[in-house]
């Protein structure tokens, strides 16, 4: 799945500082497709989208030059005011792989995620009412999973399901949203934060390593 997705790509520009970025975040976006080009670069380029810090502005094409090209805005914790109609949304540095992925989605994709996904194998413990049964998580990302299991399971039925990730052992709430066969798609509850930065930091090594 990786390959697949990292075969359709988009050119970023960047006009950015070496600690605009939470660790690995480029290595992450470029697994996702998205090459992030240095705006010094002499690699010919014709961006997608830029990612400008703050104070960098003055340094691009003016929206007179350049109307169609979206920015995502690379801020401080209190984003100096700015008009411009290209920015579609403003990340804090410095920015994580989950903010930037949304903004950039909704600004480049016809069908945008709200998170990244990666491929895993995971082994997993369910457990429902008096049932319990082992699965597989074979995807994953903030929102929700994707459970190998043979157990049938209705949409909108609830669960809870464990799964081990590097930083310790998961405990989730989920929803099934539809099951294909022996796999069944399930959408989380809300996760406590550290769940969260838990599976953000699996996804993000996951897509830096591709």
């Amino acid at each position: 799945m990786l390959a697949e997705r990292a075969s359709l790509r988009w050119t970023i520009e960047c006009h950015t500082g070496p600690r605009a970025y939470a660790p690995r975040t480029r290595a992450a976006l470029a697994g996702l497709g998205y090459d992030l080009v240095p705006a010094d670069s002499k690699r010919p380029r014709d961006p997608a989208l830029r990612l400008v810090d703050e104070r960098r502005f003055d340094r691009i094409p003016s929206a007179s030059e350049d109307p169609a090209t979206p920015i995502v805005s690379l801020t401080g914790t209190r984003p100096l005011e700015r008009e411009d109609p290209r920015i579609v949304g403003c990340v804090v540095r410095p920015a994580a792989l989950v903010e930037l992925y949304r903004l950039i989605q909704e600004a480049l994709e016809e069908h945008p995620r709200k998170v990244p996904r990666v491929p895993a194998q995971l082994a997993a413990r369910c457990v429902r009412g008096d049932r319990r049964w082992v699965a597989a998580v074979v995807s994953i990302s903030q929102g929700g999973c994707l459970l190998q299991c043979s157990e049938p399971l209705e949409p909108g039925a609830h669960l809870n399901v464990q799964f081990a990730l590097p930083a310790g052992l998961m405990n989730a709430r989920a929803r099934v949203l539809h099951q294909r066969e022996k796999y069944v798609g399930l959408a989380f509850f809300p996760l406590p934060e550290a769940s969260c930065s838990a599976i953000d930091a699996f996804v993000t090594d996951r897509l830096a390593r591709a």
